[in-house]
C-alpha cells in the first residue's frame, strides 16, 4: 500500500495516544514500580500514586490550549520583568556615551539613575586645618554656583599618597560638581594622532558651555599628576608644550562655569605661567600623630578580625604602632598592615602573632622611603 505525503501526518496523529491514555500510563506504570522495588510499602505508595493519577488525569484532560497559552504568557511576561532594566540601561549607556562624551577626559563622579559615586567620609582622614581648608572651598563654590561667581582654581602638592584625589572628589561630591580626570597618559593617543591640540580646546569647549544641552551644572576639570603637562618648557618635548599653551589660552581668566585641580608630587618643576593660572595652594603632607593613628584604627577594622583587632590593635598597642610608622602616609599604611595580613596567611596556622606584626613593621619601615614634607 502506498502513502502518498499528505496521508503521513494523519496516520501519525493517529497512532499518538490521547492525553488522557498518556496520564493513565503513566500512573499505573509509577503504581507497578512501587509494587516491585517496595513491596512493603505497597499500601503507601498505591495510595499516592493513585490521588496522582487523578491528578495527572485532570491535568491532562484539560484543553491543551489553555494551559499553553497561560504558560507561554507567564513566561513572557517574567522574561519582560527581567530584560527591562537591562534594556532601559543598555539605552541609557549608549545615549549617554554617544551624544557629546568627552573623549579626552573621564568622568569620575557621575550620577545617573543607575550609580552614583560617593565619597567615603569615613576614609577622607586629614588634619584639622586641610578640613578647614575644604569647608572654605566648598562654601565658596556652592556660593559661585548659586550667585554666578568666578571658580578659583586649586593645586594640591605633596608627596605621594597622602590623599589628594580623595580631596578633589570630595570637593565635587559635597558641591555637587561633575569632575572630570585628565592627564598626560590619556593624551598619548592623540598626540599620537597630532589631535592633542584640538581634543583640548574642545574639552574647554565643553567645560564652559556643558556636552549636552541639559548639563548645566558648574565642573571641575582634575588635572593628576600635573606636572606632566605643567612643567617647565625646557622640560617639555614639542607636543606637551603645545598642550601647555592650549591650557594657558583657555585659563587667562577665572570661570563661572568650571574650576582646575592641579594634583602634583613635583611643584618644584611648575611653569610660572602655569603658576600664575593658580589662585590657592595647599601642602597636603603626611599625617600627623592623630590622623595616623585614625587611619590604623580604619585600615585594621576593615583587614583584621574582630578578635585580631581586640587582642593585637587595642588602644595602648594602636598607640605604639602610631609611633613606629612615623611619616608614612595613608597609602603606605595600608600597605603594612596588608602586608602583616598576607604574612598571616602564609603561616601554617594562618593565625595573627605579636611577631609577624613587629617583623613586618620593622621589614617595611626599613624598605620604604618615609615621605618627607614639602617646603613650599
Amino acid at each position: 500500500m502506498n502513502i502518498t505525503q499528505a496521508q503521513r501526518p494523519s496516520m501519525l496523529m493517529e497512532n499518538i495516544p490521547s492525553a488522557e491514555a498518556a496520564g493513565e500510563y503513566f500512573a499505573e506504570a509509577l503504581i507497578a514500580f512501587s509494587n516491585k522495588y517496595s513491596p512493603q510499602s505497597t499500601i503507601f505508595w498505591g495510595d499516592f500514586f493513585q490521588s496522582l493519577r487523578g491528578v495527572v488525569r485532570h491535568i491532562v484532560t484539560q484543553p491543551a490550549r489553555t494551559y499553553f497559552t497561560v504558560l507561554g504568557g507567564t513566561s513572557i511576561g517574567l522574561a519582560t520583568l527581567w530584560a527591562a532594566p537591562l534594556i532601559v540601561k543598555y539605552i541609557h549607556h549608549k545615549f549617554d556615551h554617544s551624544i557629546g562624551s568627552p573623549k579626552v577626559a573621564i568622568h569620575v563622579t557621575k550620577r545617573t539613575l543607575f550609580s552614583k559615586t560617593k565619597v567615603d567620609e569615613q576614609k577622607a582622614i586629614f588634619s584639622p586645618d586641610i578640613k578647614r581648608k575644604i569647608d572654605e572651598i566648598v562654601l565658596a563654590n556652592k556660593y559661585c554656583a548659586e550667585k554666578g561667581g568666578k571658580f578659583q582654581n586649586l593645586l594640591l602638592y605633596g608627596p605621594p599618597g597622602t590623599g589628594k584625589t580623595l580631596i578633589a572628589r570630595e570637593i565635587a561630591e559635597r558641591c555637587n560638581m561633575g569632575l572630570y580626570e585628565i592627564s598626560g597618559g590619556m593624551l598619548a593617543q592623540y598626540i599620537s594622532r597630532g589631535e592633542h591640540v584640538t581634543k583640548v580646546n574642545e574639552l574647554f569647549d565643553n567645560l564652559k558651555s556643558g556636552w549636552r544641552p541639559w548639563d548645566t551644572k558648574p565642573k571641575i576639570l582634575f588635572i593628576d599628576e600635573a606636572e606632566t603637562l605643567c612643567s617647565r618648557r625646557e622640560l617639555l618635548d614639542m607636543p606637551l608644550r603645545e598642550v601647555q599653551n592650549a591650557v594657558l589660552n583657555h585659563t587667562g581668566d577665572q570661570s563661572s562655569s568650571f574650576m582646575i585641580i592641579f594634583v602634583t608630587n613635583r611643584r618644584d618643576d611648575f611653569d610660572e605661567a602655569i603658576e600664575s593660572r593658580i589662585d590657592q595652594k595647599i601642602l597636603i603632607g603626611p599625617p600627623g600623630q592623630e590622623e595616623r593613628k585614625s587611619i590604623l584604627k580604619l585600615y585594621t577594622t576593615e583587614l583584621f578580625s574582630a578578635k585580631e583587632v581586640e587582642e593585637f590593635f587595642q588602644e595602648e598597642k594602636l598607640e605604639a604602632l602610631t609611633d613606629k610608622t612615623s611619616n608614612l602616609t595613608g597609602r603606605d599604611i595600608y600597605k603594612l598592615l596588608n602586608a602583616i595580613l598576607y604574612k598571616k596567611i602564609s603561616t601554617k596556622e594562618a593565625q595573627l602573632t605579636q611577631n609577624i606584626i613587629d617583623e613586618k613593621v620593622q621589614d617595611f619601615m626599613l624598605q620604604t622611603k618615609p615621605a618627607t614634607p614639602f617646603i613650599r
